[in-house]
């Protein structure tokens, strides 16, 4: 069932990818907090993220990593959070996936329920063989040159949910 139009939840993403790509670009400067939060305040973070993250069709490492830093984690150790929330967010979306279209006549062979598992393994074999180079170079670039790099990134998305959400 449609909870909103596709368009409203496009606009949100961009508004929200857009804060968290400035509150990146303005580095130390734009904190929510110096520690972790402890207690429920712990928890809403990533509950939000998952929760934005899912309702979006996007990884959780797209939102997780820019909230982490306005949190005072430290950005290296943000990159390796994101592919966590990435497989949070996304195992129990395609695990729903699948019981949702179990048995369900006329799907494509190769798919298990709604899953087609070939794009699936387009999409997780570059995403395997690129997440240790990746992690390696996130290590060694110094933090500034990481806030720029996540923060365009982010602009980038924001800039095309903006336009899709415009359509």
């Amino acid at each position: 069932a449609r909870v909103a139009a596709p368009g409203a939840l496009a606009g949100l993403f961009a508004g929200v990818a857009l804060g968290l790509a400035l509150a990146l670009l303005a580095g130390d400067r734009l904190r929510l907090a110096f520690a972790r939060p402890t207690g429920w305040a712990g928890r809403l973070p990533p509950m939000l993220v998952g929760l934005l993250a899912a309702a979006l069709g996007v990884g959780g490492g797209t939102l997780s990593g820019p909230t982490l830093s306005l949190l005072g984690a430290p950005l290296p150790g943000v990159v390796g959070a994101g592919a966590v929330f990435n497989l949070a967010v996304a195992a129990p979306s395609v695990a729903a996936f699948v019981a949702s279209g179990w048995g369900q006549a006329g799907l494509p062979w190769g798919s298990l329920g709604h899953v087609a598992l070939g794009p699936l393994a387009l999409l997780v074999a570059p995403a395997l063989v690129v997440t240790p180079w990746a992690a390696g170079l996130a290590a060694r670039l110094p933090v500034a040159a990481l806030r720029r790099i996540f923060a365009l990134c982010l602009l980038a998305v924001a800039a095309r949910m903006a336009a899709r959400a415009l359509a």
